[in-house]
């Protein structure tokens, strides 16, 4: 029975199951939308055929009960968690709404509840999978109110047809949907989708990402795919299996900068390490490295150039690197880049970043969701810091404890010495200063670490009372980059080298079309940077400003003060002794049709996120700018026009402005209206192509009905004619009637079109075809009209 109550029937489990759907592709929990279809399917098998609930209202109401307690038990307090459980919370009141009887109140209900899941999965995240749920559901939703629109008011004419007694209240109304009420369901769910799809479109690019933000308090904006993988603080000693995750978690292009202004990639398909976080103290009693409050107190807040990346003519201050990053869900604080950063650009305001000119690390506090930025990088640059800002190890000598005598650590890094550096002498720390000691020596300790230990992603179980640390270089060799880069900072430290754990990533996978490598959860990495050198600076201080963009924006370095005290240059060299077969073998991109097809997402999810999910006002500005290759080279002519017309006098700035702004937005909307009008004239393509296959399709088993279905287009042709000259023939006076009415005003014109009737009459329910001559009569009739018929009056 193809009825209302059918259609709405499955349109709004259909509904309900998607809204689940996308709410589960957000919380990345495959168990809430296990349930959503077991409880969807049984109430949609249970309801075919009936309207009262054969579930008792006691055991709805405790349902309800129970999932408000589960509610209240998931609350923790924080904002994201929140979200998270009403959503949860929400899903299963949809569930338990569906063994409800079925009047419109509560259907009504339904609708609600599983749009505020669909809401609520917004909120949540704002990946690419979660859009392309909602790309299923919004049709499905506009379709389902209205069909709900249309069952509530059957369900009325089945109460007076049950108080008739001429039907029962237990079985639904068997109202039948025709074939006229289905089209024109279609045609106003189709109309609607198209209207609100396009001022979504326009309100989406006039109101970039940003905008208004922090007027009600500091809202946490949705997340956008997996978190960093990376901790920022090394935890030996824990029991289990690392996993690896797939997810992308950032985007990172390397570009080489040369001295004649051309760029080229920097190492294209080779590895390289993102630092996020410098751990450089030690925690014997946990067994955790983390950063000290004598680094975290280094941290500087700087200003950052405000576009996306660096213009052409940026001071560089000899960087030679640019790192440019999308980051999918910003989570942590740190912002990953190469060694050893000089300046930084972000899109917008961005007063909450801070530099530490001791260990490079950069901040970015208070942010949540998706960001993208670019950083200055001069890799073989020294670090110029002061005394007071770094105590050495030499300083902080209590607090080696691997250089104590007795530590099996230090017996173990003096054996691997030997002889084979004879300017160091074990008993004089002051030896470890000498030129290229200490960079020999940490290459010593990486070589054996690499040589001698194996790679596993199996975490080492310990007793109580183990080091783990020494458990790996001595009775458990095998583990994974956190414990060979703990042991190489153990090694350099017990000969007194300054040694810092730094974890980040590695970026290995390299896609050669796009420049641009993917970096994923399972690319966390940890290694070591090792102080090979260290000495007095005595070059003079020279009084130079704070650096100034072409705009005037002022831009500061991580060196932006003068010091106080002396200075010390510093080179700290990368190590990383995790054996570089294994390492490639875990981070190295498979292959195979999965493979690729991963790849081919990864990349849709990049386009989503730097085109959708960043688009930003500074997007936004570059899209509407007079100097930028828009569409059609209208900006670059508003460009044009608006240099044309500066007044001599004045700068001409706001005209400039004026008229960039006009042409500008005259432009998109021109260009909407444009794609609009191609969408009209594409609908009636496919509209009349949709309706000659259905004629061939219909009468392929009739040659003779296909003929005169063709003879028959010139009494369509005269209709259309009708219709432009302001005399359609109304819809219920048959077209003989109509000739008559036609021949009262203008007789040559009504006996054109009384001839034409009488031929398409013939052929049409005579069921013949016509001959030439009837066909050339009919051709002279339609002149005739043609030429008879008053065009309208403008």
């Amino acid at each position: 029975m193809n009825s209302s109550y059918r259609k709405f029937h499955f349109a709004s489990h259909l509904m309900v199951l998607l809204g689940i759907l996308a709410n589960a592709v957000a919380e990345v929990d495959a168990l809430i939308f296990l349930i959503g279809l077991v409880g969807v399917g049984v109430s949609y098998v249970l309801f075919r055929d009936r309207l009262v609930s054969p579930v008792p209202r006691w055991a709805i109401n405790s349902m309800l009960i129970l999932a408000l307690i589960l509610m209240f038990r998931a609350a923790t307090g924080e904002l994201e968690a929140v979200v998270s459980v009403v959503a949860q919370y929400l899903s299963y009141l949809t569930l338990i709404k569906m063994f409800e009887s079925r009047t419109p109140r509560d259907q009504a209900q339904v609708i609600m509840l599983s749009l505020l899941v669909a809401i609520s999965a917004v909120l949540t995240s704002v990946t690419l999978q979660v859009a392309l749920v909602l790309l299923l559901y919004v049709p499905v939703a506009f379709w389902t109110v209205v069909l709900f629109q249309l069952y509530s008011g059957q369900m009325r004419t089945h109460r007076s047809r049950v108080e008739a007694g001429i039907a029962e209240a237990t079985l639904p109304p068997a109202i039948p949907l025709d074939r006229t009420s289905r089209r024109t369901i279609r045609r106003l769910v189709g109309i609607t989708l198209v209207g609100v799809s396009i001022t979504s479109a326009v309100v989406f690019f006039l109101m970039p990402r940003g905008l208004g933000s922090g007027a009600f308090g500091d809202w946490t904006p949705a997340s956008h795919g997996a978190t960093s993988g990376f901790n920022n603080e090394v935890r030996l000693g824990r029991p289990g299996t690392l996993t690896e995750n797939p997810a992308v978690v950032l985007d990172v292009s390397f570009t080489q900068l040369l001295n004649d202004g051309r760029t080229l990639p920097y190492r294209p398909n080779q590895l390289h390490r993102l630092r996020g976080a410098v751990l450089d103290d030690f925690d014997h009693d946990s067994a955790v490295w983390y950063r000290s409050s004598r680094s975290e107190g280094t941290q500087r807040p700087t200003r950052v150039h405000p576009a996306s990346t660096f213009p052409l003519g940026y001071e560089r201050r000899g960087a030679t690197i640019e790192v440019s990053v999308t980051m999918r869900n910003m989570q942590s604080t740190e912002l990953f880049t190469l060694w050893k950063p000089e300046a930084i650009a972000v899109p917008g305001s961005r007063r909450r970043i801070t530099m530490s000119p001791v260990d490079g690390v950069i901040r970015l506090r208070n942010h949540r969701g998706p960001l993208s930025y670019s950083v200055l990088v001069a890799p073989d640059a020294p670090t110029r810091i002061e005394e007071s800002e770094r105590r050495t190890i030499f300083e902080r000598g209590d607090e080696n404890i691997f250089a104590a005598e007795g530590s099996r650590i230090r017996a173990l890094a003096l054996e691997i010495i030997a002889d084979r550096v004879p300017e160091f002498d074990a008993s004089d720390p002051r030896t470890i200063r000498q030129p290229g000691v200490a960079e020999r020596i940490a290459t010593m300790f990486s070589d054996h670490l690499s040589n001698n230990y194996d790679y596993t992603l199996d975490m080492m179980v310990l007793g109580p009372d183990d080091d783990p640390i020494e458990a790996f270089l001595f009775d458990q060799p095998a583990g994974h980059c956190e414990y060979f880069a703990s042991a190489l900072a153990a090694l350099c430290r017990s000969v007194w080298i300054d040694a810092r754990v730094i974890t980040g990533f590695v970026a290995t996978e390299y896609d050669p079309a796009s420049q641009r490598y993917t970096v994923r959860q399972s690319h966390a990495h940890a290694w070591v940077e090792a102080l090979v050198e260290r000495q007095l600076d005595v070059s003079p201080i020279t009084d130079d400003p704070v650096d100034g963009d072409e705009d005037g924006h002022q831009v500061s370095t991580i060196m932006g003060d003068f010091p106080s005290g002396p200075l010390y240059i510093e080179t700290w060299k990368t190590y990383d002794p995790s054996p570089r077969m294994s390492l490639q073998a875990i981070h190295s991109p498979p292959s195979g049709v999965m493979a690729r097809a991963r790849q081919w997402f990864d990349e849709l999810q990049f386009a989503w996120s730097s085109n959708v999910i960043g688009f930003n006002r500074t997007r936004q500005t570059e899209i509407l700018q007079a100097d930028s290759d828009g569409p059609l080279g209208l900006f670059r002519a508003a460009r044009e026009l608006a240099e044309r017309t500066r007044s001599e006098r004045d700068s001409g700035s706001a005209r400039e402005d004026l008229i960039r702004s006009i042409l500008s937005f005259a432009s998109v909307f021109a260009i909407i209206i444009a794609a609009a009008g191609a969408g009209v004239v594409f609908r009636k393509l496919v509209l009349a192509y949709l309706a000659r296959a259905k004629t061939k399709g219909r009468f392929a088993d009739d040659p003779a009905r296909i003929e005169r279905e063709r003879q028959s287009r010139f009494f369509r042709s005269a209709m259309t004619l009708l219709k432009s000259r302001g005399v359609a023939r109304p819809a219920h006076l048959p077209a003989s009637l109509h000739a008559a009415t036609i021949e009262a005003r203008t007789p040559a014109a009504g006996a054109a079109f009384r001839t034409l009737t009488s031929l398409y009459y013939e052929s049409h329910y005579g069921h013949r075809i016509l001959s030439d001559e009837q066909m050339a009569e009919a051709q002279r009739a339609l002149d005739q009209l043609s030429e008879s018929l008053p065009r309208k009056s403008a």
